[in-house]
């Protein structure tokens, strides 16, 4: 059977067994397909925070949270992911910086671009008129996978700007891409995932990027699978998964890092299945002075999977009780 073929027919079988393990989720088994759109006033009454605000950028309705005193610190999430990824983070951190979180273009409450365009250069100049009308003239940025991608190109663009960076499990260099992204990317699988996306395939991609899988609870699934059936968001999902795969592929996707001024702190899972963790002797040969952490039995969301420990080492990154590498 052709691979094409063969994917295909995986793909449709997963959907029909979306049923295993769903039978005590809030969702029928015909919304467990995931051909169905979720209401704004479902997703809002459920996943707007006390602390959410809404905010036009550049025409898009943005949701973003503003929490806390002391330095600016933005946090940018990763892949399919939400401003509640870092939900820890905030706890943790609110007595001690201003965190200011955002669904980035694309995910989330903010869903899709109005433009349908993603890119490198869209996502950094976005950010930087969410920045501009919140009047922020100097910050520190954590970012996560994609997010994490966004930040070190935003500090090359915007290093005035940009105090410290903390890169976590950042997208970064060239890189084979998981198979759950290259499945939703295949030719006629993708076009299917724009209008279907299995709660199980949701489950499957969170257990993925988790180190330790017994951590994905079945309301954390429900996050994330309500949020993939906003309105558009699918059909979103899969243009940035091609484009993320397309950048995997380009040869000089992260010549530029090297000239990276700002202090970093990278932090790994060291059970990363998206982004290995193996990348990271590219970060330290290209950014040598650049603080390192590395978190055994963790996988592509430390900050989610484990907030409190890799908190505190991210505050004493940036209140400059941690200044030189391992």
């Amino acid at each position: 059977m052709p691979r094409k073929s063969l994917l295909l027919v995986l793909f449709i079988l997963l959907s029909m067994s979306c049923s295993v393990g769903c039978s005590h989720s809030r969702h029928s088994l015909f919304e467990s397909i995931g051909v169905t759109e979720t209401s704004m006033d479902h997703l809002f009454s459920n996943y707007f925070q006390e602390a959410s605000m809404l905010r036009y950028v550049d025409g898009e309705l943005v949701h973003y949270c503003d929490q806390g005193h002391g330095p600016a610190l933005l946090l940018l999430h990763g892949l399919t992911a939400s401003l509640h990824t870092w939900n820890g983070w905030v706890e943790e951190l609110k007595n001690k910086y201003r965190m200011i979180r955002l669904d980035i273009l694309g995910f989330g409450l903010t869903g899709p671009s109005k433009t349908k365009t993603y890119s490198r250069n869209n996502w950094v100049q976005f950010i930087d008129k969410f920045v501009t009308i919140l009047e922020l003239d100097h910050f520190s940025i954590a970012g996560n996978s994609l997010g994490g991608y966004i930040a070190w190109n935003y500090a090359l663009d915007y290093p005035q700007k940009v105090n410290k960076l903390i890169l976590i499990d950042p997208v970064g260099y060239p890189q084979e891409t998981p198979f759950l992204l290259n499945l939703a990317c295949f030719p006629g699988v993708g076009e299917i995932g724009k209008v279907m996306m299995p709660r199980l395939m949701i489950k499957m991609g969170l257990k993925d990027v988790y180190g330790d899988k017994t951590r994905v609870a079945e309301d954390l699934v429900d996050l994330y699978f309500d949020m993939s059936r906003r309105p558009g968001a699918r059909e979103a999902y899969v243009d940035i998964f091609r484009h993320v795969k397309a950048a995997s592929r380009w040869k000089n996707v992260g010549d530029r890092i090297k000239y990276i001024s700002k202090p970093t702190m990278l932090m790994w899972g060291e059970k990363d299945r998206w982004v290995p963790v193996d990348l990271l002797k590219r970060w330290v040969h290209d950014m040598p002075h650049a603080v390192v952490r590395r978190y055994p039995g963790l996988g592509h969301v430390p900050m989610e999977e484990q907030p409190r420990v890799t908190a505190k080492d991210a505050d004493q990154f940036l209140s400059s009780q941690l200044l030189t590498a391992e």
